[in-house]
């Protein structure tokens, strides 16, 4: 089953559809073989609890769900995903945090690059959340950004808040998305 052929049924997908579609999906337009593919890789925060803090901190990832290609080199829950060759890449992050009290407050996200001089804002990746006055109130922040980058640089995502532990990410609610866009 090609990736635009029609489903004439209202059947779920067998797990052949499902495997056909994504080793569609993960082959170049024009390619299709193993060799010749797209990279790309997820992440995401299962357990969530991190407190971003009234300073600019590292928010880190507990759980890889996809690395395929092998372009981007990544420790569960560490702070940097590290780019293991040259190349424009897609980046993109959503941040949803929760206030555990009845206060209101904020919270600001953004990807930072290390291209060997330390680490800068990468520009266009700003994003804010803003959480009322009810227990759990969650609110999402979400960028995304075409960055070009040497093999061995690093990004990361950070982010600050007006309440040092007030603010905390929400379980399955935090996720990074990394697509090299150049073969």
């Amino acid at each position: 089953m090609a990736w635009d052929d029609v489903k004439t049924t209202n059947d779920r997908w067998t797990a052949n559809e499902y495997n056909a579609m994504v080793t569609y999906i993960k082959s170049i337009e024009g390619g299709g073989s193993e060799t010749e593919c797209k990279s790309f890789f997820a992440a995401y925060d299962a357990g969530g609890g991190q407190a971003p803090g009234t300073n600019w901190g590292v928010l880190t990832f507990d759980t890889i769900g996809e690395n395929y290609g092998g372009d981007v080199s990544y420790t569960a829950d560490g702070e940097d995903f590290e780019f293991t060759s040259s190349g424009s890449y897609l980046i993109r992050y959503d941040m949803s945090a929760q206030v555990s009290d009845t206060s209101r407050s904020h919270c600001h996200w953004k990807f930072q690059v290390n291209t060997g001089s330390g680490y800068v804002d990468v520009p266009g990746t700003w994003s804010g959340t803003y959480h009322r006055t009810s227990d759990d109130d969650e609110a999402t922040g979400s960028a995304t950004a075409v960055i070009n980058v040497n093999a061995y640089n690093t990004i990361r995502v950070v982010g600050d808040s007006d309440r040092a532990t007030q603010v905390t990410t929400v379980p399955n609610g935090c996720r990074v998305y990394i697509e090299k866009l150049s073969v």
